[in-house]
C-alpha cells in the first residue's frame, strides 16, 4: 500500500501533471477518454498517453500503443504515424518534417485535424512536429495535406512503410 502524500499546491496527480505540462511547455493533445502528452527527450520527439481509469488517471504502457500506420519519405525528410490507444480506442497523429529554409510547413487534413506544432532539433537537425487527434474510428479516404503534397493514408498497408 501507497503512502498518502498530500501538498498544499496541488490535489492529485493530474494537478502536478498540468501543472509540469505548462511549466515545461510540454504540449498536450485531448482525446476524448485520453490525453496524448508530447515531450523532448534526449532530443528525441516523445509521446505517453494519459487514459482515466477507475482509481484514476493511469500512464499507457509500451504494449498498450499500437502503430497503425507509419510512413517514412527520406527524400522528403517527413514521417506520418498514426498511434491508437488500444484501452481507450482513440487515434492520435504525428507528422514530423525536417526543417528547411527557416519555414513552416502547411498541414491540413479530410478530417479537419487541429495539430499542435512542435519544434526541436536532434540528431537530424532541426526538426517540426505536427500532432493531432483523430477520434475513436479510423477516417474513411483519409488525406494529409504537407506542403502542397498529397497523402492518401491505406489502412490497409503493412505497418510500415518507407519510400
Amino acid at each position: 500500500m501507497g503512502i498518502p502524500v498530500k501538498l498544499q499546491v496541488f490535489e492529485g496527480p493530474l494537478d502536478l501533471l498540468l501543472h509540469l505540462i505548462e511549466k515545461n511547455k510540454i504540449d498536450e493533445i485531448y482525446g476524448e477518454d485520453s490525453i496524448e502528452v508530447l515531450y523532448l527527450e534526449d532530443r528525441q520527439m516523445n509521446s505517453k498517453i494519459i487514459y482515466k481509469e477507475e482509481g484514476g488517471w493511469k500512464c499507457t504502457s509500451h504494449s498498450e500503443i499500437k502503430c497503425l500506420y507509419n510512413r517514412a519519405d527520406f527524400k522528403k525528410d517527413n514521417t506520418i504515424v498514426v498511434r491508437e490507444c488500444t484501452i481507450t480506442g482513440e487515434l492520435y497523429i504525428s507528422v514530423i518534417c525536417g526543417k528547411k529554409d527557416n519555414k513552416d510547413f502547411q498541414i491540413s487534413d479530410t478530417q479537419n485535424t487541429i495539430f499542435t506544432k512542435k519544434e526541436f532539433v536532434n540528431k537530424n537537425g532541426e526538426q517540426i512536429s505536427y500532432n493531432g487527434y483523430l477520434g475513436k474510428e479510423k477516417p474513411k479516404n483519409y488525406v494529409i495535406h504537407l506542403d502542397g503534397e498529397e497523402i492518401s493514408i491505406d489502412w490497409n498497408e503493412s505497418d510500415i512503410m518507407i519510400v
